[in-house]
């Protein structure tokens, strides 16, 4: 894969292990590529309220940084 990746991950996740976005990031070719731990309250799989907020603006600075 060499297009830009933005992985995404909750530090509290429960369900999918803590070394798998390491994985995902040191096996890409991407010349472009970020690693970023979502803080959250819960440990829900999937970010939840004001989590969803910043996770949005995580992927919109990605990007913006990559586009423009």
């Amino acid at each position: 894969m060499t297009a830009p990746l933005l992985v995404l991950q909750t530090r509290k996740d429960f369900f999918v292990t803590k070394y798998s976005p390491w994985i995902i990031y040191k096996n890409v070719s991407s010349k472009i590529k970020k690693l970023q731990w979502l803080e959250t309250e819960s440990e829900n799989h999937v970010p939840q309220g004001k989590e969803v907020g910043k996770m949005a603006e995580l992927v919109e600075e990605f990007v913006g940084d990559v586009c423009f």
